[in-house]
């Protein structure tokens, strides 16, 4: 029998990563986050049979969710953070110059739990408790 985890898994991941791609794009048009996938010109079913998605928004972050429908399966989240650029001649330009850092995490156990978020402290992005980072980027 095949086991199906890892490939819907994968599909979360995937679909996480568009949500912070998405929140990417509409921060750099905006200079704002969105609390809504409509918002964010992206097609995904909020409630799936294995994973409910959603998004919240934070003047300086955003963090998005895929959270477990099914007691074998981890959550996952996702954030986006503004974080001052790296490698600006002079700090005040630095103030001025904004880019963004994001981080997926999976929870470090299955289950219909919502991951604790990733956090950007001391100029590093990191994932929350009880949860392993899966990916990051930072320009």
């Amino acid at each position: 029998m095949l086991k199906c985890g890892p490939v819907k898994q994968s599909a979360v991941e995937e679909n996480i990563e568009s949500i912070n791609l998405a929140q990417e794009a509409h921060f750099s048009e905006k200079k704002s986050f969105a609390n809504d996938f409509n918002k964010l010109g992206i097609r995904l079913q909020k409630q799936g049979d294995d994973y409910e998605y959603s998004t919240r928004a934070t003047s300086s972050a955003a963090f998005s969710y895929g959270i477990s429908q099914s007691k074998g399966l981890n959550s996952y989240v996702g954030a986006v953070f503004v974080v001052p650029a790296t490698g600006v001649k002079s700090k005040a330009a630095a103030t001025r110059e904004m880019t963004t850092v994001t981080i997926l995490c999976q929870a470090n156990a299955p289950g219909a739990m919502k991951p604790v978020e990733p956090a950007y402290q001391n100029g590093e992005v990191a994932c929350g408790s009880n949860t392993t980072e899966i990916y990051r980027y930072s320009p």
